[in-house]
């Protein structure tokens, strides 16, 4: 087994990961969760990549690996044949572990979101809804939290910066300006894993969200969009949530507070029609009161 010579210890929010690997796998310890900031604080999820003859396998764990208070409950180990593949996996792997830490303090909403003049703008939608795209295009207009999972702070009801790298699927990337290639590991035939900082996007402080914002991706719409009332904007937050049940009583309360934000749907063919709309829209929108 190749010895360990490449490490990296970050944080995402307030858990610290302490991801360590042979020489070899150096390009994947850089390119994973590349914009974290770096920490010496306390480890509370442990990576360990090894190779063996040609084939890579990645360890993920709660506590410290040079400790002995390791726990297994976030154990996961799986053998890849190439770096890319050992990249999706930990990106898969690291991103639930750290949603499961997280589950008991924030809540969780699948969701983009950006920073537009002083206000939080949450983009809740299911797969393939756009809100990469939108988060992308409104991010170089503003600021950036997330094109995918937001985590919301229950007691002031802001957004935070979640510092996982953007998935760029071919159509998404095509409809926006030139944008650089990743490192190779995090390049996918459809797709490509692309740090915000890369994409020109600048991480937002924690921020108070203030607007709804529902986007629905239709190939040939014009670009349109409706008020959504607070009942259905809260029952449509409710299914984007995570893991609801760990942070408890709490969550139904958040959900509440946030609906009552102005809210909209859009429908769009490329973010680039919306956006202008959005802004115009968020300049215009009473905040919710702090």
């Amino acid at each position: 087994m190749t010895q360990i010579v490449c490490s990296r210890r970050f944080a995402v929010l307030d858990e610290v990961a302490d991801l360590r690997a042979p020489d070899e796998l150096a390009e994947v310890v850089s390119a994973l969760y590349a914009d974290a900031p770096a920490t010496t604080a306390e480890t509370t999820l442990s990576l360990h990549l090894a190779s063996v003859s040609q084939r890579f396998t990645a360890s993920i764990s709660s506590g410290s690996i040079s400790s002995g208070d390791r726990q297994s409950a976030d154990k996961c180990e799986q053998w890849c044949d190439t770096p890319s593949e050992l990249y999706e996996v930990l990106q898969r792997e690291l991103t639930y572990a750290l949603l499961t830490h997280l589950a008991p303090r924030y809540l969780l909403v699948h969701a983009g979101a950006v920073q537009l003049g002083s206000t939080a703008v949450l983009l809740p939608g299911g797969h393939d809804s756009g809100k990469s795209s939108l988060a992308l295009e409104l991010g170089h207009r503003g600021q950036f939290f997330s094109d995918d999972v937001t985590p919301i702070h229950p007691q002031t009801l802001s957004a935070m910066s979640f510092q996982r790298e953007l998935v760029l699927h071919t159509g998404t990337r095509s409809a926006h300006r030139p944008l650089p290639r990743p490192a190779r590991c995090s390049r996918f035939e459809e797709y490509d894993y692309l740090a915000a900082r890369q994409a020109d996007l600048t991480w937002a402080s924690p921020t108070r969200v203030g607007a709804l914002v529902f986007p629905h991706r239709r190939q040939g719409y014009t670009a349109q969009m409706a008020t959504v009332t607070p009942a259905e904007s809260a029952r449509r937050l409710l299914e984007q949530c995570f893991d609801l049940q760990r942070l408890g009583a709490t969550s139904t309360d958040v959900v509440i507070d946030l609906a009552e934000c102005p809210a909209v749907d859009v429908w769009f063919d490329r973010a680039d029609q919306i956006a202008p709309m959005l802004l115009e829209w968020v300049q215009s929108a009473r905040p919710a009161a702090p």
